[in-house]
């Protein structure tokens, strides 16, 4: 916009009648305290005359209604300038009210962020790509034995199982070579006083507009206990496998809510099979039972 020393509007940009909804009519020939109430009127003139006394430009924030009441924030930048002998002031107008707004949403939505991830039962991290350690929630620390200001800075490396290191790379890898924007793997990792804990980890992906990626955020839950349950069940097993090797009599087990038959070798070997040559289901005993016996024996 541009204004002579009575503050009268001699120009506005098409963009400044498209944010007000008003045609250049509403705004060239008029001055201030015709354009906008008097409050604000006042204070933009006050403004003005100081700006074309001291014959400098400013920048300031200025909040300004549009023509339904509802008020703008603006980043103005005013100057004086001379032409055929008089002066005038011109102007540039930056709309701030939906740049705040997005900032009012972003910082919302980084405060709920910032809350869950303190407040979440489950262990959080954020990395950077190479896999250094940002961030790392109270959860976390819990589950890996260190204190909350320890774990930002270490490498992921550093607090991983040298066996599984291989494997976190790999990951890793894949997920900056790939478009997977999740991945999800188990790993052993070390605690601070060096005992071990299983962990389950889910990765996911950050990338910027260009597709490179920023950062992890990592959810690391302790799956120990499952693990335990796991080796528990594999132990009894072995040991079963193993009492029904060392015994003389033919077992079998048959599971009727899936309806498969486990047969052992020395129940095949009892009637003179290879292990291989019988299958485990239901159907191979009754076809193997004698018919005087079947009807009894079902």
């Amino acid at each position: 916009f541009i204004k002579d020393e009575t503050g009268k509007i001699l120009y506005v940009n098409r963009k400044l009648t498209e944010i007000l909804h008003r045609p250049v009519s509403q705004f060239v020939g008029q001055n201030d305290f015709e354009r906008w109430p008097e409050q604000f009127a006042e204070k933009i003139r006050r403004q003005d005359l100081r700006i074309l006394h001291e014959n400098r430009g400013i920048e300031s924030i200025e909040s300004i209604p549009d023509p339904d009441g509802n008020i703008l924030r603006w980043l103005i930048v005013k100057f004086p300038f001379s032409m055929g002998g008089r002066k005038f002031l011109g102007g540039i107008a930056v709309n701030m009210s939906d740049t705040e707004a997005a900032q009012l949403a972003l910082r919302k939505s980084e405060e709920r962020f910032r809350a869950a991830f303190a407040h979440a039962a489950i262990g959080m991290a954020v990395t950077d790509p190479n896999g250094k350690i940002l961030q790392a929630n109270p959860a976390l620390c819990q589950i890996l034995g260190y204190s909350d200001n320890e774990l930002p800075g270490l490498d992921v490396l550093d607090i991983t199982h040298p066996d599984d290191r291989q494997s976190t790379l790999d990951w890793r890898r894949q997920a900056q070579t790939t478009t997977a924007d999740h991945v999800r793997y188990e790993k052993r990792c070390i605690r601070k006083d060096g005992s071990i804990v299983w962990t389950q980890v889910s990765i996911g992906v950050v990338r910027n507009p260009a597709g490179d990626v920023t950062d992890f955020i990592a959810l690391i839950e302790d799956i120990s206990h499952n693990k335990q349950a796991e080796e528990t069940a594999r132990l009894s097993e072995e040991r079963w496998h193993l009492a029904l090797e060392a015994t003389n009599d033919g077992i079998w087990d048959w599971d009727a809510s899936t309806n498969t038959v486990y047969y052992s070798a020395r129940w095949k070997d009892m009637l003179g099979f290879e292990e291989s040559e019988l299958t485990n289901n239901p159907e191979t005993w009754e076809q193997l039972v004698h018919p005087d016996d079947l009807y009894r024996t079902k």
